[in-house]
Order: structure tokens, then sequence, then C-alpha cells
């Protein structure tokens, strides 16, 4: 059997991850507004957070980051477990694990709320 090309491939992949911080240097906003149909003023207030972006920063990381801090712990497993020739552990090849985990680029990233 000839062997099989090899073909060179982009792959573009995105990620969502909802999950709660810790909002530093917001404020809370009060606004009073006339409103007919009730016939006098209604108060209302809401949160209004900080630089969520820099929050996060601060707090958790991003999947690239991620990915980078789980190649530096695949690199020292890897190290360790091949001189006792095991490289699967629950079920996984940590060696293509780690093949699989290096190279993604973070192209572009957004933090709403």
């Amino acid at each position: 059997m000839d062997d099989m090309p090899e073909v060179d491939v982009t792959v573009r992949e995105t990620l969502v991850k909802e999950t709660c911080i810790v909002s530093d240097g917001g404020h809370r906003v009060y606004e009073r507004e006339y409103d007919a149909m009730e016939g006098g003023y209604v108060n209302t207030s809401f949160y209004e957070p900080g630089n969520v972006k820099a929050d996060f920063e601060n707090q958790c990381r991003y999947a690239h980051q991620c990915l980078q801090d789980c190649c530096k712990v695949l690199r020292e497993l890897i190290l360790t477990v091949l001189e006792n020739k095991h490289h699967i552990f629950a079920g996984i090849d940590v060696v293509q694990l780690l093949e699989d985990c290096e190279g993604w680029n973070a192209e572009e990233c957004s933090i709403d709320n």
C-alpha cells in the first residue's frame, strides 16, 4: 500500500465558556424617570461592572493559556513516564495528547457581560 500523502489544513474552532467572576471597580447606577403610566417617578438601579476583561484575566485563564499549561504538565509527565514506558493514563495516550494540545494560536477573544 502506498503511503498516504500529508495535507496541510487550518483548523478554526470557537469555544465559549460561561463563568462567574468578581467584578472589581464597578458601581451601582441609580436612575429616576417620570412614568406617565404610573403617574409619577419610578426609581431603578443596576450594577455597572468595571473592566470585566481585566477582572477575568486576573482570575481565570483563556483556553489557549489552559492548553499551554497542559503542555507544560504533559511534557514533565512524559519525561517521567517514558522511563517506565507507560504513557497511557485514563485511557489517554499522553504523548498524542501533547501533540494535539500544541500549536494552537488564539486569534481573537471577547468578553461580554
